[in-house]
């Protein structure tokens, strides 16, 4: 029960962190549009940046950021070897990445695909 309770506050957490000091802040805000996070998204699922609301695409990635440090810090929490920790951060970060990053492709693909 505590590793849950501890991983909703690493996750709401995480969450305030990151829409506070990105996404309410308009000048970090515009420049989050030339973010390696949104440049994969436009190049890999044709999104037209033109189109994409820019603050509803940080409020996603702030939201899959916190899920993957939140879940990788739970899972590790599990762990007392050092170099195990390290070892499965790291097996555990690139599938997740991956997994959420084709979610919310897909979603913002079906709503602002460029046109052929």
């Amino acid at each position: 029960m505590e590793e849950l309770i501890f991983y909703i506050i690493t996750l709401v957490v995480m969450f305030t962190l990151y829409y506070t000091f990105v996404v309410r802040n308009k000048k970090r805000l515009q420049k989050f549009s030339d973010n390696m996070y949104v440049n994969y998204l436009v190049g890999v699922y044709k999104l037209d940046k033109n189109k994409i609301d820019i603050k509803q695409l940080a409020i996603a990635i702030c939201m899959i950021n916190s899920f993957i440090i939140a879940t990788i810090v739970f899972i590790l929490g599990f762990i007392n070897h050092l170099v195990l920790k390290f070892v499965l951060g790291f097996i555990c970060l690139l599938p997740l990445q991956l997994l959420m990053y084709h979610i919310v492709g897909k979603i913002f693909q079906k709503k602002f695909r460029r046109d052929k």
